[in-house]
């Protein structure tokens, strides 16, 4: 660095592609002309005229939410590389041209450039940079730098639960600890905290990392265990908690820890976004709302290499939002409330709604995962209703009516898709939640929970198949009004003589529900995971279908009458089974395992 950026503080760095070979490189940089990445990752080649430009999910600067959570004042664009270029700021809002701001002219060659960029000129809207090869030359390395001293010294926590994925979570170790505690801003200040619920882990496989043998209480307890930990430590000021297999760029991290030093509200909490696995650059949520129990994903679907949906992406996201724990970074004195004991499903709902934090989503930060819609199965459908209804009781005061409706979408959805296991689960989901909160402590391990709906689970799993081994229907002719109708009134089908039937097999995408109007009248159905070579197939079973809506009027009906009974008794019970004591006293209890 130059003499006259020493003072300087790092924002964000510009990043190329690495965090998997099918991330588009839309996602880092747009480029014009005759520009390649070369032999070398991670350097960009130009021609004269060639132009690579930044206005991107990872290397934009997302100047409205910045101006909103930190106390930044100023930014320096420097690069580095070799070669005369043009360097140009640019800034792009919703529905309208690029604005060009400002540009400057610099030989690479000669040492890194300097660009100041106007930042008081500008309120909203992405920030970004250009740059146009005016000889040959290498684009090496670019960043975005600050005089704005940062308003709080952060040390992080990053907690990570892990059960049974050793393949996953040693290379993430590695990952953390070669390419971002390393780093000059986070090194002395952030180490990595392994809570270890199946005891498999030795310290040589997470070296760089402090392991922790813990009982499985699943991501609930981890997390928790995890919290206690850093809270006793009394050092870290801020704790991210985030999946075991970190599959996210290691920037992600670093720019967290970046936003929580200049944060300007110390209730700032940074939630990751989470994109596609087998399409990186599909959003599907990006922050969530939740309202009587119900979740919302918001920004589902759109497309992150578009600068539109980019923009549309940054829009301050409403009243009730919660941030999901596969990236969670909070500040740890702002935390009045530990997590409810649910294994897994909602905990980190409640917890946000709990406490008093400042959650906020930003582009750049965000992880890759499995579509939840093919992950989706009896258990998370059990484990997903019964933490809605509890969280509904717990936040908000919903009619009778309300919540009839809330139970039958669960119970209709699965009925109404031959996925009988999954309407089972939702019957055992309402009964365990009508125990009331004494079977959360009698069940904090899910283990006998577990080995029940496992034949469950079985039956819609998905397995490998061909296509070739079925003879299904792929096409599907638009639905009209009349049809619409015709398909309500005789509930998609269920209601019709058998002779009306349609004895062939019809093939749907894997999802929370199938596509009603497109398995009306098959008796088959192949739900298909997209994205890879699974599925399984269902079948029409009217006898099963009124025999588990019989179950369901009388279990619903049992819970909706107890509802208000219910209810104070679990809140009544939550500050308590939401305390660090209560943690506390539950490691305590069961510490018959070594933690060093």
């Amino acid at each position: 660095m130059s003499e006259d950026m020493q003072d300087l503080f790092a924002v964000q760095d510009i990043i190329f592609p690495g965090s998997g070979e099918n991330v588009p490189e839309e996602m880092y940089f747009r480029t014009e002309g005759a520009v390649s990445s070369g032999s070398q990752p991670g350097i960009l080649h130009a021609d004269p005229g060639g132009r690579v430009s930044f206005d991107t999910f990872y290397n934009g600067i997302s100047a409205g939410v910045l101006k909103r959570i930190t106390v930044i004042e100023d930014l320096v664009f420097r690069a580095e590389g070799t070669g005369i270029w043009r360097i140009r700021a640019g800034l792009h809002l919703p529905e309208q041209d690029i604005i060009w701001l400002d540009e400057m002219y610099a030989d690479l060659s000669s040492g890194a450039a300097a660009f100041p960029l106007p930042w008081n000129s500008i309120q909203d809207g992405m920030l970004f940079v250009s740059l146009e090869a005016l000889s040959g030359g290498d684009f090496r390395q670019g960043c975005f730098l600050t005089k704005t001293p940062p308003a709080a010294d952060v040390h992080l926590g990053i907690v990570i639960t892990h059960y049974n994925r050793k393949n996953f979570v040693i290379p993430a170790v590695h990952r953390l600890r070669e390419s971002l505690l390393i780093k000059p801003e986070l090194k002395g200040r952030a180490d990595l905290i392994i809570i270890d619920n199946s005891r498999t882990l030795s310290a040589e496989e997470v070296d760089g990392a402090i392991l922790i043998p813990s009982l499985n209480y699943g991501g609930s307890g981890g997390f928790s265990r995890g919290l206690l930990y850093l809270m006793e430590q009394g050092k870290y000021s801020h704790c991210l908690f985030m999946d075991d297999d970190a599959s996210c760029e290691m920037e992600s991290i670093r720019r967290a820890f970046i936003l929580q030093r200049f944060a300007r509200d110390p209730a700032l909490a940074i939630a990751g976004g989470l994109l596609k696995e087998h399409q990186p650059y599909s959003l599907f949520e990006k922050g969530a709302v939740c309202t009587d129990g119900n979740v919302r994903p918001l920004g589902q679907n759109l497309d992150m290499r578009r600068t539109a949906d980019l923009l549309q992406a940054e829009q301050k996201s409403g009243h009730g939002a919660y941030g999901a724990w596969w990236f969670f970074c909070f500040n740890i004195s702002k935390t009045r409330s530990m997590p409810y004991p649910f294994f897994v499903r909602g905990d980190d709902i409640l917890f946000s709604l709990m406490n008093n934090f400042q959650i906020e989503t930003i582009n750049g930060i965000a992880c890759l995962g499995e579509d939840f819609r093919i992950r989706e199965s009896p258990l998370t459908r059990y484990l997903g209703l019964r933490s809605c209804l509890v969280i509904m009781m717990m936040t908000a005061d919903v009619p009778a009516h309300a919540v009839f409706r809330l139970l039958s979408a669960w119970m209709l959805s699965s009925l109404l898709s031959y996925n009988y296991a999954s309407a089972e689960a939702v019957l055992r989901a309402i009964a365990d939640v009508s125990a009331g909160p004494d079977f959360w402590l009698e069940a904090m391990d899910m283990a006998a929970v577990r080995a029940e709906l496992a034949p469950l689970n079985e039956r819609e799993r998905l397995r490998p198949l061909e296509a070739s081994d079925y003879d299904t229907v792929s096409d599907q002719p638009e639905e009209n009004r009349l049809r619409r109708i015709f398909r309500v009134i005789t509930l998609n089908g269920f209601l019709l003589p058998s002779i009306f039937l349609r004895n062939r097999i019809i093939s749907d995408q894997k999802s929370f529900r199938a596509t009603f109007r497109r398995i009306f009248r098959y008796r088959r159905v192949l739900y298909v995971a997209e994205g890879g070579g699974t599925g399984y197939l269902a079948e029409y079973d009217r006898k099963a279908f009124f025999a588990l809506l019989f179950r369901f009027f009388k279990i619903s009906s049992v819970f909706i009458l107890m509802r208000r009974k219910l209810t104070r008794k679990y809140r009544k019970a939550l500050p308590e089974m939401t305390s660090q004591k209560f943690w506390l006293e539950i490691y305590a209890e069961k510490r018959n395992i070594s933690e060093k």
